[in-house]
């Protein structure tokens, strides 16, 4: 599990927690939108019998928008910890 691994790697104060918790959430709305999109398909056939983009798409955009962004302000490009090492601070990711 991802979050556990972050965890580990990582001393989060509780304000980053509550960053990844959100990031978390957004790759989970969208995968499972991707996987709605999958079965069902981009398009979705209107009553009068147009075309339109499945709501899932948008669902999907937003939150992969939402992961990134969530991602960038954690900023856990740092460098891995060495394995007798404790693990790596956050500070900020605002340099």
């Amino acid at each position: 599990m991802w979050w556990v691994e972050v965890c580990a790697e990582f001393v989060l104060r509780p304000h980053h927690l509550k960053i990844l918790e959100a990031c978390c959430d957004a790759w989970d709305r969208m995968c499972a939108s991707r996987a709605i999109l999958l079965r069902e398909g981009l398009v979705s056939a209107t009553a009068a019998g147009d075309a339109k983009g499945h709501p899932a798409a948008v669902i999907e955009r937003d939150s992969r928008a939402a992961f990134m962004a969530a991602l960038r302000e954690l900023d856990l490009d740092s460098e891995p910890r060495p394995a007798d090492k404790r693990p790596v601070p956050i500070y900020s990711n605002r340099r």
